[in-house]
């Protein structure tokens, strides 16, 4: 996990990583 990315990218890619979740559950 790099912690040197921008916070806002890293939120919207873990946000889209849960939707896909909650979709494929």
């Amino acid at each position: 996990m790099s912690a040197t990315r921008c916070r806002k990218c890293h939120n919207s890619y873990l946000r889209l990583k849960n939707r896909t979740l909650g979709i494929k559950k």
